[in-house]
């Protein structure tokens, strides 16, 4: 079963300030992200002029549904980011896999940061594909966790969907939080 979880919306603030925000400063957008208690950066590393990769932990905060309690772990809630960033075109690629039941989804997409309003704004495109893998669950026999698939799409989408779409509004929350926030990408 697949899922295409995407948004695209505008951001009051030039792509050279909002590209790197959210690439080197994403824990700090935490506060501002639906259902995120913690973002990590466990890895980073310069893979050439312009290109770097970031290896993120994100921990989310929300109920499992009674009905998947006996199969999902807490751990589940939490997922790796790894993500390669393209200074020069402001895009990143990246591949999201769960820290429990790693194989019970695939998680691909990309994000791009577009200037916009004559420069003086950002277009924050999100797209992320997400395939669900329901005969990975270890333990559980196939016919019971297709039976409870719909929640578990319901589960994901709820985990992953915000923090994917709400991005504009976090980075706009900072902002406001954060006024003389200036680290542009080239100054």
């Amino acid at each position: 079963m697949a899922m295409k979880l995407e948004s695209k919306d505008c951001v009051d603030a030039p792509a050279s300030l909002v590209y790197p925000l959210v690439r080197d400063h994403l824990p700090d957008l935490v506060p501002y992200l639906t259902n995120i208690e913690k973002v990590e950066v466990l890895e980073r590393q310069e893979e050439g002029p312009g290109k770097v990769f970031i290896l993120n932990m994100w921990k989310a905060q929300m109920d499992i549904p009674s009905a998947l309690q006996r199969i999902l772990k807490p751990e589940f809630l939490s997922w790796r980011d790894y993500a390669h960033w393209q200074d020069e075109c402001f895009h990143v690629d990246y591949r999201l896999e769960g820290t429990w039941l790693r194989e019970l989804y695939t998680a691909t997409g990309c994000n791009s940061f577009k200037p916009a309003n004559d420069g003086k704004g950002t277009e924050i495109t999100i797209s992320c594909e997400v395939e669900l893998h329901p005969d990975k669950v270890p333990g559980v026999p196939t016919f019971i966790v297709k039976a409870l698939l719909p929640a578990l799409e319901t589960l994901i989408r709820r985990l992953l969907a915000p923090n994917l779409t709400a991005l504009s509004a976090g980075v706009r929350g900072y902002l406001a939080a954060h006024p003389d926030f200036v680290k542009p990408l080239n100054g």
